[in-house]
Order: C-alpha cells, then sequence, then structure tokens
C-alpha cells in the first residue's frame, strides 16, 4: 500500500539550483502529465531558509480540463522545510494518466513578504512538459513528483494511505 513516486530524475540535484523567492512578478506553473492512474500528490522541492518568517506561499494543485483545484494551500516561509519537500495531498484521480495537471505556485496578494524559493532542474529533464514564470518559458522544471496509488491499494480501497487534506 501506499504512493509510486515518478517522475525519477537522470540528475539528482534538487538543492543545487533555486527560483527567486516567489513574489508578486515571479510565479510559477509547471505542467504535469502523470504517466500512471490514481495520482493523489504532487510535491515539490522547496526551500524557505533565509527568507522574511512572515512572507507566504500559495500552492495549488489543479485540473484545468475540469477547471477545477484538487488542493490548495497557503504556507508561511517559516512552516517550509529548509530544501526539503512540501506535499500537496488530494483525491486519488482515478484516470490521471497521461492527462494535464498544473501545480502553481505564487505569492498570496495578502502577504507582506515574499515566499519560499523552488528547487529547478539544470536543464529540462521532462521535455513533454513545460515550466512557466510569470506566463513566460523557462527552460527547466521544477523538481517534483506526483504520487500515484500504487499495488493493493488500486484493488482494495482499506489499504490505501488515509488522504490528508491541505486547504
Amino acid at each position: 500500500p501506499g504512493l509510486c513516486y515518478l517522475p525519477i530524475y537522470k540528475n539528482w540535484s534538487p538543492n543545487a539550483r533555486y527560483s527567486a523567492p516567489v513574489s508578486p512578478t515571479n510565479g510559477l506553473s509547471q505542467e504535469v502529465v502523470p504517466e500512471c492512474d490514481g495520482m493523489a500528490e504532487l510535491r515539490v522541492w522547496v526551500n524557505g531558509a533565509d527568507l522574511p518568517a512572515n512572507g507566504r506561499t500559495l500552492f495549488v494543485a489543479r485540473d484545468p480540463a475540469a477547471d477545477r483545484d484538487l488542493a490548495q494551500a497557503i504556507t508561511a516561509n517559516a512552516d517550509l522545510p529548509h530544501g526539503g519537500w512540501f506535499s500537496l495531498a488530494f483525491e486519488p484521480q482515478w484516470h490521471s494518466r497521461g492527462k494535464l495537471y498544473l501545480l502553481r505556485i505564487t505569492q498570496p496578494q495578502d502577504s507582506p513578504e515574499d515566499g519560499a524559493r523552488i528547487a529547478l532542474t539544470a536543464r529540462e529533464e521532462y521535455p513533454e512538459v513545460k515550466l512557466t514564470e510569470n506566463s513566460m518559458p523557462v527552460d527547466a522544471d521544477l523538481v517534483f513528483r506526483y504520487g500515484c496509488v500504487a499495488g493493493l491499494g488500486k484493488l482494495f480501497p482499506a489499504l490505501r494511505a488515509p488522504i490528508i487534506r491541505v486547504e
């Protein structure tokens, strides 16, 4: 039981390169196209170190085809890992294979300071998906993973790990 996490990075170095802090002029949007059904989590490598503690970051997992958010969280910089995964969990998307989703990371309008820095790959690891910064394409990807329900969890719902809602 549990989730299987993809993609597997060829050049794993999540702390090597970070974006500028998320701000009103620096929002990120990463396309995600899962290779599996039952996607139930999106995670991204973040760094909340050396940022104003009262700054906040908005994370949104979105299904643009259905025009709905799967999960969202507004998190204070002080509560973010200093080089680690930040996860958004949601109900399994049983027909997620090959479908486009978005992971958007912005600064909430009422945040007094800039938000987190987000890990970037050294180059585009997954050319089938795109990263944009303020609607402009970036020649890299966020260091992200998606988790899909695996093994017996697909057949027996009672074996699935509990879904923790982040809203």
